[in-house]
């Protein structure tokens, strides 16, 4: 039996960067995870998106763009 899940993935949104901190903080850590003021440097800039099932938030990933055109991935997690 083969079960399909439709994942979507969009920007994320102001009201979602606590949830998304949170989970960051799950997978890497307090140390690690980026700090939520840099969460909110990287939503301002488009470069915070996260996964839905369902209209759930299941995983979300943060990109930095150290100069101008270039963009790295700096986290990614999963619920």
């Amino acid at each position: 039996m083969t079960f399909m899940t439709t994942v979507s993935v969009r920007p994320a949104g102001p009201s979602e960067l606590s949830y998304v901190h949170h989970l960051l903080v799950a997978w890497y850590g307090a140390g690690t995870a980026p700090s939520p003021e840099a969460l909110e440097h990287f939503l301002r800039h488009g470069l915070v998106g996260v996964a839905e099932v369902a209209g759930a938030v299941v995983g979300c990933a943060a990109a930095e763009s150290p100069s101008p055109g270039h963009m790295r991935l700096c986290a990614v997690a999963v619920a």
